[in-house]
Order: structure tokens, then sequence, then C-alpha cells
């Protein structure tokens, strides 16, 4: 889970001398600078991995991503979402988020009260093999999609135009997720 360092508490300083320095100003600056310099995430246990944020240089494609989904049910979200889909468990804090691990992706499933289920695709993963990926699924207990008018094989996977191959299903709340094999 990625989380910013809180800054330290800057105080005003100010140092009399030869050439009388006020330093609030400039100690406010450098605070600034380095409250969110290391963001360091769990990825996969132990693993840890430190990216640079927020210096005068910022990329936003230089950033760790986070993803959302939204629950009502944050008791069936955990149970789908873990034992299901086999994610870690990084963070309950509820009762407003859990925090999975998605391969060192940080997958905060939030808690909304009240929300319309959407009809398209909100989360997904890249699969090597997406047979294997459905097969080993299936066995978990997740049911895939079938959407009429669309030639799906028996697995429920759909090769698209330009050949790549999609599968859908949903997690307890409806929210649509797929795998895809590019």
């Amino acid at each position: 889970m990625a989380r910013c360092r809180k800054a330290p508490r800057v105080l005003d300083v100010a140092i009399v001398a030869e050439n009388t320095i006020l330093l609030s100003e400039r100690l406010d600056r450098v605070a600034i600078r380095i409250h969110c310099v290391a963001i360091t995430l769990l990825c996969n246990g132990t693993n840890r991995r430190t990216i640079t944020a927020m210096t005068e240089n910022f990329q936003l494609s230089e950033q760790q991503i986070v993803a959302f989904v939204p629950t009502r049910d944050p008791f069936r979200a955990k149970s789908f979402y873990q034992d299901r889909l086999g994610l870690r468990l990084a963070s309950e804090e509820l009762p407003f988020a859990l925090v999975f691990d998605a391969h060192g992706v940080a997958l905060r499933v939030t808690v909304v009260k009240d929300y319309r289920t959407a009809e398209h695709t909100i989360l997904g993963w890249c699969v090597a093999d997406i047979s294997l990926a459905v097969k080993t699924l299936q066995d978990a207990g997740v049911t895939f999609a079938r959407y009429p008018g669309m030639q799906q094989d028996e697995l429920g996977i759909w090769r698209s135009p330009g050949g790549a191959k999609v599968a859908w299903f949903k997690d307890p709340d409806g929210n649509t997720l797929s795998l895809s094999e590019l």
C-alpha cells in the first residue's frame, strides 16, 4: 500500500548571527519538497520497492498506480478477492477500504454505501494463458459471463478482431472484471 510519510512539523527557526538569517521560510520549502520524496510499497509480502515522488521534476508516468473498486459489502468482497482470486490482503482499513496487493499494485476495495454498478469492465488482468487462468478461477468458484451476440468459446473467452482474448466475470457487487491475453 502506498502512503506518503507525514512531513515533519517545521518550526519557525530564526538564527541571529553576523548576517541575520531567517530560516523558517526556507525550511518550509525544503519540508514541502521532501514531504513525499520516498514512498515505500509492500510488494509480494516481504519485498519492498521505493519510488521517487513529488520532486521538482515530478512525472506522473513514473509513479505507482493505485486501482479502486467499489463495494457495498466489504466482508463478501474480502472473501472474493482474497479466497477466490488469491490476492493478498495488505491492509484492512474498515470501515473505509480493504487494500489488496495485486502483483505490486495496491487495489483499494473501497466501501461505498450507494452507487450504480458500471456496465463495463472496471478492472482487468493481463495473463499469459487465458485458458489456464479461466479454468483456475472456475475451480476457485468464479463464474465467467456470457454475452448475447458475442462469439465466446466453451470457457467464455471472446477473441477480438485484433486477436486479443478476453473473458469477463463479476465480483459480489456486480462489478465487471476481466482477464486478457494480448
